[in-house]
């Protein structure tokens, strides 16, 4: 998936790179392709949307979802205000 995302273009060149994620026995391609997604971004309202939700793994978008106690919290995270 790297290297597609590399072929098409749409960011600078990601690095990729081969390695063993913590400890863990098999190995995985890594590349900062957050970074490289997001480095261009100049409207304000989708700029403020990085700053306000998190932007990577799976484990921080559930960890944001999973503090909420209520629907209010959820509906007042997803607030565009």
């Amino acid at each position: 998936m790297g290297e597609l995302h590399n072929q098409l273009a749409i960011t600078t060149p990601v690095e990729l790179g081969v390695v063993r994620m913590c400890d863990r026995p098999f190995k995985v391609v890594w590349g900062d392709f957050i970074d490289a997604l997001t480095a261009d971004i100049q409207d304000p309202e989708v700029r403020r949307l990085l700053e306000r939700w998190p932007v990577g793994g799976i484990e921080q978008v559930r960890s944001v979802l999973w503090r909420v106690a209520d629907r209010r919290q959820l509906f007042g995270l997803l607030d565009s205000r």
